[in-house]
């Protein structure tokens, strides 16, 4: 494994743990509660291709900090991102992808994985077509699957 792949590997491990712990911290102090942390009815907003659940509010508080803080870490990361297990983002350090859901393979296995998932994809011509490494860290709250949370990094961008 090269030292970029187990880097950036190693960097996801460390914050999905960090993330988990928000979550089960946020949990114990009443924050959120488990029905909002796992709210599948996901309504539809005016916005194109946007949704609400009871979330959201506690991610775009809570979370975003954290998502806009990883993300500063290293120059090659072009995305982290927290979706749960049906591919729903509720909340995205850019606000236009913010509170959408996911529906391409790359997006639902992420968020589905039960371990570490790596997989490659190129993106779309429109913002450069450069080949990403995209890997999803599945996040268990008290048992339960909740999502993943995913980092995308292009391998041969400097540092």
């Amino acid at each position: 494994m090269s030292s970029i792949v187990s880097l950036m590997e190693t960097y996801l491990k460390t914050i999905a743990a960090e993330f988990t712990d928000k979550l089960e911290d946020a949990l114990q102090r009443g924050r959120i509660d488990m029905d909002s942390l796992f709210d599948e009815k996901y309504v539809k907003t005016e916005e194109e291709n946007k949704f609400r659940n009871r979330s959201n509010s506690f991610f775009d508080t809570e979370i975003l900090p954290l998502l806009k803080q990883w993300i500063k870490k290293d120059s090659r990361l072009i995305y982290v991102v927290a979706m749960d297990r049906n591919g729903y983002m509720p909340t995205h350090v850019t606000p236009a992808r913010a509170y959408i859901r996911m529906s391409d393979q790359v997006s639902l296995s992420g968020a589905k994985t039960p371990s570490l998932l790596r997989q490659p994809f190129r993106r779309p011509k429109e913002v450069g077509g450069a080949l990403v490494k995209d890997v999803a860290m599945p996040i268990m709250v008290r048992n339960r699957h909740w999502g993943c949370l995913r980092i995308g990094y292009i391998p041969d961008a400097g540092a």
